[in-house]
């Protein structure tokens, strides 16, 4: 997927993760640029869905079944009820997702 929506929700991602002083080793994956979130398990587990026809071809069918993802590395604004972009992140020391608020 190359939409607009695609290429803005990962260069937010990228900005982010440069203001947390993370340095990327690749290009965020399995990006979401609209998913919702559902709440959160722990203080710091975030609950979101995420939209299966965002999904890159290999994932579609396991997100569609699977459609909720647990993010420890998040946005410390959003809340339930939020809609957030959900990326895959690879940095030199660990690779994991992460959730930020939609920009406007």
């Amino acid at each position: 997927m190359s939409t607009k929506l695609h290429k803005e929700a990962v260069a937010a991602v990228e900005a982010w993760c440069k203001k947390q002083k993370w340095k990327l080793i690749s290009k965020p994956r399995h990006v979401h640029p609209q998913a919702y979130v559902v709440g959160y398990a722990a203080s710091k587990c975030l609950i979101v869905s995420k939209c299966w026809a965002d999904s890159e071809p290999q994932m579609k069918e396991w997100d569609k079944k699977y459609p909720l993802e647990i993010v420890h590395e998040f946005d410390d604004s959003l809340r339930p009820g939020d809609w957030c972009i959900v990326a895959y992140v690879s940095t030199v020391s660990f690779g994991q997702p992460v959730a930020i608020p939609i920009t406007k």
